[in-house]
């Protein structure tokens, strides 16, 4: 290096070069004392009054990647690019009518498009202008940091408005700061400004708002979090949410919002509900069946084709005296002691061996009764019914029914089903035991023994212990365990096996019914890549250099143990991390530009950088890289990373500051052996709005520090200081006016001949925009990776051109199974069923905007074990620096679709039931109807018969006979007519609903059998017809149930509309029941169907001796 000058004499010399014309900047600029004088890193260029190239330095040449002779005589302006010439010239203008200016330019050049930051400065004679000076600083790291910035917002805008779930940026206050599309259709808001600003919490169900605030605050706190809630809508619409709320942090670490993203559960809860309503209607309906055929009216048994006694129902006890513990098992055809003689054990016989219904009437003697039956045959025996047999067929039914989809199950399935009899010790298995397994349990006379047998010997004593201890806690509910078999043919078979503990009430194991997986494929590839990983490991962690891996994305995917030394980080602190996001900044252009070479050759030797350790300090680093990518075994850039931070420090003490000129767009200070200030430049004025005479004989620190000051940076500035040592860092000054901005701070100490300290030179350049960039491009790719990786739904972004994926987050594959490795080596055909990948062909020839679209569908997707998934795709396409790519949004809609099938079977299936249940009611009632006529009206028809005959022996008592039949048959007519009336559908729609009630109250007032009150207080056009009949039928069957059981002295009838609803009181003062004891009627039963139906709620409150309060509510 060049001794330095004093400054007296580069300031003499540079005016003699800006205002003296005699001098040609060309020879200037090749002037021993210039060089002195002027930074080093600086470009510098003269032009005349035409604006054409007089002379430049020698970095001109290198920054435009041409020769100085081809710059000499042209114009300046025809450097730039095309589209920027025109504010080139204006610049030049400028400087040339006597005015300095600045501005950014951008250059082609043979290695890329540059970006300069030019400053002219007008140059004088006889005080005119007469050309111009100007300085080129390269601010092409801004141009691609700009660049970085626009695609990470692009990405990050792409993903958020094709983002299918709500996705909201909260503020520290609460305060809504951003939401995407999907969160404002949810909303119900029109745009972002109808949102912005608002409480999140108030939109928010008031119930939930605890539980959301809770969530909020420990987002705040750091803490991620999730939590379901209804969120309303600003037209008042209510939607579940589940809610991923995770905190956004500043450079500093500081958080300064919060970033959720909701999905819409309704429809699970709602399907889900639906579910738990259908399967609670199933089991009443169970029990409801269970009940009817234990409280029949009517006696039933069941005799298998044997003949032996399957069934005896109560009623059969009471009415041949006979308990069923008797008669269960006992065989009709041979056992003595039999209930039945031969005569019905003829009719039996016959309807199992003709396979017909045998009705017929006979007397059993040993009860001394006459016994209506009627017996049906089936596959299983015979059904006999006393009067009603339809219960016991309907049960018979379903269990047929559900052992025939039990074996279709276990005959479909490739797993091995077993169920264990832990009381008998049987073990029943489907046919995948024999394939599987390789072991035949049909030659085998004990099943259970050949699966322990065959368990491998290292594993037997475990498993059998865990599943012993499972069996015997009575807490626990479920074994599952991973374990080895042996075949017949000595291969090893890996197994998880999975099983439900069935118990009693007291706890205790009855029996364990469960399935083996066959996971041996997936654990020989574990085994083969951990060997692989233990060989790889053992050469890398003996070579003296640090070893690391890099995908084709540039992530770390190893890093040897020796880099602890290098970085101060543990390899695990580094594994998935950018190779290029711990390079020192002013580096990470050129080792990018260079390392992205690497996919395109074998080798490459990159020009040493620095490289950031964990304490914050950075380290020379000189490094090998060689592509193996196309290596299947390797399959990453292997980089040979060595330390050389010794000999560039070496090299770097031999370097020492220049002084820079007057008119630099840099910042000078001077100050003397006391650090105070003795001469600054007119950009630091400018900038920091001191005056000179304002700033000298100040030291920096009492003028320029300020609350955002970083304490270390100024600590170490003060140190450097006090062993008068260079110095460089970022910090922030304040403008006198107290404005802050980001300085790079390089200080320089100046000594004299005898080594004592002279002055210090210091150069402050303002990084400001640089900052400002820098911080945007972290946030950005904050919000980008929170958005994209945190999300609960798979992400991906794969390459139109190949297909192949280039990002996966987490869930994709946690979700698919396939590592992150795997994915990024596959393509989006390798995910489709290979029906489905002619159409994906057919979509990569439609133009790049239209792909994008005509991809949204619900389609298939492969999963890394094989299965099937459906899934609803959202997709969107983005241009990257690399060519179109597509984002893609996957919402797994299998269990949706299996769920929304299995509300419908369980629908059918009730429907069934139902309809079952009105035929055996009709067919009770028809049985009532043949009854009453037989009992009732026939014998009253058959007296008046007599009388008639009568007429013909008794001739004197014609007119007493005449008069009685008279009286008969207008009795009979009148029972008759009670008869018809009490079946046939009330006239409700011809004289109005209020007025046909009251026609059937009176009809009970009548009976002058209690006092009857009814309070009509409902518009009857807000009742539907077919409710109407409904409440009509309800009211007829519980006044029915109040004549014959209640004895009541007074009733009370209300109908009211309270809100949206339809109350209907039915109360009496009668003598009561116990609700919690069966009943054995059909009319109660028949009342809760008819309020089901109308999706109506009931209550009873009802106690012995107390009376009874039906109350029914219908929603309107």
């Amino acid at each position: 290096m060049l001794p330095l000058k004093p400054l007296s004499h580069a300031i003499s010399f540079m005016k003699t070069v800006v205002q003296n014309t005699a001098s040609p900047l060309h020879s200037a600029l090749h002037h021993s004392d210039l060089a002195v004088s002027l930074p080093e890193h600086r470009i510098y260029f003269q032009a005349d009054e035409e604006g054409r190239i007089a002379g430049c330095n020698a970095l001109l040449p290198g920054f435009l990647g041409c020769t100085e002779a081809a710059l000499l005589q042209r114009p300046f302006a025809a450097f730039a690019e095309e589209e920027e010439r025109e504010k080139a010239q204006r610049l030049l203008e400028s400087a040339l009518q006597g005015q300095p200016d600045t501005g950014y330019i951008a250059f082609p050049t043979p290695a890329g498009r540059k970006l300069g930051q030019v400053t002219v400065v007008p140059m004088f004679r006889d005080g005119r202008p007469c050309g111009l000076f100007g300085f080129i600083h390269d601010a092409t790291d801004r141009l691609e940091k700009t660049v970085r910035l626009f695609e990470t917002e692009q990405k990050f805008k792409a993903l958020l408005d094709n983002e299918r779930e709500c996705v909201k940026i909260v503020g520290l206050g609460g305060e809504l700061l951003e939401i995407n599309r999907a969160g404002l259709e949810l909303l119900q808001a029109g745009s972002l400004s109808d949102l912005q600003g608002k409480p999140a919490a108030s939109l928010v169900h008031p119930d939930d708002q605890a539980a959301y605030a809770a969530l909020y605050r420990q987002a705040l706190g750091g803490q991620s979090g999730e939590v379901e809630y209804r969120a309303i809508g600003l037209r008042g619409r209510e939607r579940w949410m589940s809610a991923s709320v995770v905190p956004l942090r500043d450079r500093d670490g500081a958080i300064y919002a919060t970033l959720s993203i909701s999905k819409d559960i309704s429809g699970r809860r709602h399907e889900g509900e639906l579910l738990r309503r259908s399967q609670e209607e199933s089991s009443r309906y169970a029990r409801q069946l269970n009940e009817l055929l234990e409280n029949l009216g009517d006696g039933f048994f069941a005799i298998s084709r044997e003949g032996s006694i399957t069934y005896w129902n109560r009623k059969a006890e009471e009415m041949l005296g006979l308990p069923a513990a008797t008669q269960l098992g006992t065989n009709l055809w041979s056992d003595g002691g039999r209930p039945f003689p031969d005569s019905f054990l003829e009719h039996f016989r016959r309807a199992l061996v003709d396979g017909i219904p045998v009705h017929f009437e006979n007397y059993l003697a040993a009860q001394d009764c006459w016994l209506d039956v009627s017996s049906y045959p089936s596959a299983g025996g015979l059904s006999v019914y006393f009067r009603n047999s339809t219960e016991r067929r309907q049960q018979e039914e379903a269990l047929h029914i559900s052992n025939e989809r039990y074996q279709f199950v276990a005959q479909a399935t490739s797993d091995v089903l077993w169920d264990w009899n832990l009381g008998t010790g049987e073990l029943y298995t489907n046919g995948a035991f024999a394939r599987v397994l390789g072991h035949d349990p049909a030659g085998s006379p004990d099943v259970g023994r050949l699966w322990r047998d065959n368990l491998h010997p290292d594993d037997r004593d475990r498993v059998l212990r865990e599943q012993k201890r499972a069996v015997c806690d009575p807490s626990v509910q479920f074994w599952e365990d991973h374990y080895r078999f042996l075949k017949p043919d000595g291969t090893t078979v890996h197994l998880d096996d999975r099983a439900i503990i069935i118990r009693n009430a007291e706890g205790r194991a009855l029996r364990m019914t469960g399935s083996a997986h066959d996971v041996t494929r997936q654990k020989e590839v574990e085994l083969r890549l951990e060997r692989n990983e233990r060989r790889f490991r053992a050469i890398v962690q003996s070579g003296l250099d640090v070893v690391v891996l890099l995908d084709s994305r540039f992530t770390i995917t190893y890093i040897s143990p020796n880099a602890v030394s290098l970085t101060g980080r543990q390899p695990d602190e580094m594994m998935g991390v950018r190779g290029f996001e711990t390079l020192h900044p002013d580096d990470l252009a050129p080792v990018f530009l260079a390392g992205q070479t690497i996919l395109k050759q074998a080798k490459l030797v990159l020009p040493p950088f620095r490289l950031r350790s964990s304490d914050g300090s950075f380290r020379w680093i000189e490094a090998t890289l060689s592509n193996h990518l196309s290596d299947p075994d390797i399959d990453a850039v292997v980089i040979n990373l060595r330390d050389i931070t010794e000999k560039k420090r070496a090299e770097d003490e031999a370097y020492r500051l220049t002084l820079v000129a007057e008119r630099t767009s840099n910042c000078v200070i001077i100050t003397d052996a006391d650090h105070r200030i003795t001469w600054v430049n007119k950009a630091f004025t400018d900038l920091f709005e001191y005056a000179p005479e304002e700033v000298i004989g100040h030291r920096p620190a009492d003028l320029f520090n300020g609350p955002e000051s970083d304490p270390a940076t100024i600590s170490y500035i003060q140190a450097h200081l006090q062993r008068s040592q260079p110095f460089a860092c970022e910090l922030v000054n304040y403008a006198r006016s107290g404005k802050p901005f980001w300085m790079e701070v390089k200080g320089q100490p100046i000594f004299d001949e005898k080594g004592g300290l002279l002055q210090y030179f210091a150069l402050l350049t303002d990084i400001s925009e640089r900052k400002a960039i820098e911080e945007a491009i972290r946030l950005s790719e904050e919000k980008y990776k929170l958005l994209f990786y945190e999300s609960p739904m798979p992400h991906w972004i794969f390459r139109k051109d190949d297909l192949r994926f280039v990002e996966v987050n987490d869930a994709a594959i946690g979700h698919y199974g396939y590592s992150r490795d795997e994915f990024l080596s596959m393509t989006v055909m390798d995910l489709k069923p290979a029906d489905e990948r002619a159409r994906v062909e057919r979509l990569l020839l439609l133009p790049p905007e239209q792909l994008a679209i005509e991809m949204l569908a619900v389609t298939r997707h492969i999963h890394h074990d094989g299965s099937e998934h459906f899934v609803e795709l959202t997709t969107h396409g983005i241009y990257l620096e690399s060519g179109y790519h597509v984002m893609v949004i996957v919402n797994d809609v299998t269990e949706k679709l299996a769920l929304e099938q299995q509300v419908l079977e369980e629908k059918i299936s009730v429907q069934k039931e139902i309809a079952k249940a009105i035929i055996n009611t009709q067919e009770k009632e028809r049985s009532e109807i043949g009854k009453e006529l037989h009992d009732n009206v026939n014998q009253i028809l058959t007296t008046t018969k007599l009388y008639i005959e009568n007429i013909r022996y008794y001739p004197e008592q014609r007119d007493s006979f005449v008069e009685k039949s008279a009286a008969l048959l207008q009795k009979a007519i009148s029972e008759i007519r009670g008869l018809s009336k009490a079946l046939v559908t009330p006239v409700i729609y011809d004289i109005g609903f209020r007025a046909t009630l009251e026609e059937l109250i009176e009809h009970y007032r009548n009976l002058n059998l209690f006092e009857l009150q009814l309070l009509f207080e409902v518009e009857e056009s807000g009742i539907e017809n077919g409710l109407r009949l409904t409440i009509y039928r309800i009211l007829q069957e519980q006044l029915n149930n109040i004549v014959k059981h209640a004895r009541a002295r007074t009733v009370h009838i209300r109908l009211r509309r309270s809100g949206p609803a339809l109350h209907i009181c039915i109360a009496d003062d009668g003598v009561g029941f116990d609700p919690r004891q069966k009943r054995h009627g059909l009319g109660l039963s028949n009342m809760m169907n008819r309020i089901e139906v109308f999706k109506g709620s009931y209550e009873i409150r009802s106690a012995e001796g107390e009376g009874c309060e039906i109350c029914i509510r219908f929603p309107m």
